[in-house]
């Protein structure tokens, strides 16, 4: 098979197209009555053990759950866009599950840990304790004192090579394929992935 460059729309993956549940592109996309959307059978198999969604933290059950008709279709044109015939065979390179914060579904920034050993972004986290000194943890329900909070530089640290790694398309190969993660020119994060042509790849611009 010929190698793609990243300008093939085979290659870029607007966000938008991903759950922020299992960060694959939607299948049978689900909105919540507070705007996210979700593949179904991930968010139906968090409510059985949560009664939140997944990044408002706000009370939800299935019954609030309405297909997402209209983003259904826009992924099944930007597959046939993308002939997806030729490029079905390429994975989906996303950042790794620790990098993503459980409030927001996005890679994180400013990354704290509690003293429990959970990680939120920092803004998500100060936002919904609303300024006040004493909390509970959005996740476990249990008590959250914002001076046990603290930045998680190690995490960061990580967050930050793997970002350097992929930008320069060195060390990281999944299945032949390389990916790294920029903007498009609706400034939407995309997921942009080539074929190695040997044993190394160099980013096209």
């Amino acid at each position: 098979m010929s190698s793609r460059t990243p300008s093939s729309p085979c290659n870029m993956v607007p966000q938008r197209y991903l759950c922020p549940l299992t960060l694959d592109v939607l299948k049978d996309p689900v909105l919540s009555k507070y705007g996210h959307t979700y593949e179904r059978s991930a968010i139906l198999q968090w409510l059985q053990e949560h009664e939140t969604c997944p990044i408002s933290r706000k009370p939800l059950t299935p019954r609030y759950l309405i297909s997402n008709h209209s983003l259904k279709l826009q992924i099944k044109k930007w597959k046939s866009n993308s002939a997806t015939k030729d490029c079905s065979d390429i994975r989906m390179v996303v950042p790794p599950r620790e990098f993503i914060c459980p409030l927001t579904g996005r890679m994180f920034e400013h990354p704290v840990i509690t003293k429990d050993g959970r990680h939120y972004e920092h803004t998500a986290l100060m936002s919904l304790i609303k300024g006040g000194m004493y909390s509970t943890d959005p996740m476990t329900g249990k008590p959250l004192s914002l001076s046990s909070v603290v930045t998680d530089f190690k995490l960061m640290a990580k967050i930050q090579m793997w970002k350097e790694l992929t930008n320069n398309h060195d060390t990281w190969d999944m299945n032949g394929c390389y990916g790294w993660i920029k903007k498009d020119c609706h400034n939407t994060s995309v997921l942009v992935l080539t074929r190695k042509k040997n044993t190394r790849s160099t980013r096209e611009v």
